[in-house]
């Protein structure tokens, strides 16, 4: 598994309403066992909302949420040339 990702290439998965596990995948830089985990805790807390979801996805919001990653400051270096989290 590529353990870097460019800000260009999260902000991609950043502008999808729903994230899949692979999505979960690249922006967690985890397994898809671990993935798959964090799928399940994210539609718990989606169930707690009320909100509804595919069998299969997660909304992004909260995969976003979930990592704790500061959305605003990704698009930002991403508009200045962006940068990779690891080389």
């Amino acid at each position: 598994m590529n353990n870097s990702i460019s800000t260009k290439e999260l902000i991609i998965i950043f502008d999808k309403l729903w994230a899949t596990v692979h999505d979960i995948q690249i922006i967690g830089c985890v397994g898809r066992n671990q993935a798959y985990q964090i799928r399940n805790e994210i539609r718990k807390e989606m169930l707690k909302d009320g909100k509804i979801f595919t069998r299969f996805l997660v909304l992004t919001e909260y995969v976003i949420r979930y990592f704790g990653i500061d959305e605003q400051k990704i698009r930002e270096k991403a508009m200045l040339g962006g940068i990779k989290n690891a080389e």
